[in-house]
């Protein structure tokens, strides 16, 4: 019973064998059959480090010349844009009004003797209104005022100092009348019949 066991043992290796022994031979057949050959391919010498599929960029060759560095664009400098100027007015030039007529005149008639002067003082009121509180100014310098009057009297308030005499009007009867006129006589000791100087009202006569 165990001679007749290992008989079919041996027998199926052999069966085994065969098998194995004809698939060899034909593909052996396949390989030897013209034009069945496949088509070799060659790897890239580099192939594993990187995907063969993938394009590699060409190596530079040392006679290659080096990239130039690309140029920097250039700016203009900047340039104040000229604007024009709105066209200058000129200036009318300012007149000053011409001052008006004087509503008083003042004129002087002097005559001396040797040391002693006097003078006749005469004003006159070119305007339509009175005039009354006027205070007149004379300048005698070096000179000395004795008397200031008018027909019928001395002058009510008058003084002299520092080669100035001063009239001061207070009186009724010293108000200058419209279109009137007026005469007062001035007395002195000196060298100088008519004033140096005059002011009416603090403008000049």
């Amino acid at each position: 019973m165990a001679a007749a066991s290992g008989q079919s043992r041996h027998r199926w290796y052999i069966a085994i064998g065969a098998i194995a022994g004809l698939g060899l031979l034909a593909g052996v057949m396949l390989l030897l059959q013209p034009g069945s050959t496949p088509a070799a391919h060659t790897l890239a010498a580099d192939c594993g480090l990187v995907n063969c599929g993938a394009a590699v960029p060409a190596a530079a060759t040392a006679g290659s010349a080096p990239a130039r560095p690309r140029a920097l664009p250039r700016h203009r400098s900047y340039q104040p844009v000229a604007r024009p100027h709105p066209p200058v007015t000129p200036t009318p030039p300012v007149t000053s009004p011409r001052p008006a007529a004087p509503a008083v005149t003042v004129s002087f008639a002097s005559s001396d003797r040797g040391h002693r002067f006097s003078t006749q003082v005469t004003l006159v009121n070119h305007g339509s209104a009175p005039i009354s509180g006027w205070t007149l100014r004379l300048s005698y310098p070096g000179d000395q005022v004795f008397w200031v009057g008018y027909q019928g009297g001395e002058f009510v308030s008058w003084q002299f100092g520092g080669g100035t005499l001063t009239l001061s009007a207070r009186a009724g009867g010293e108000t200058l009348a419209p279109g009137g006129t007026q005469s007062i006589l001035v007395a002195g000791l000196g060298n100088t019949p008519a004033p140096a100087g005059c002011t009416f009202n603090g403008s000049g006569c």
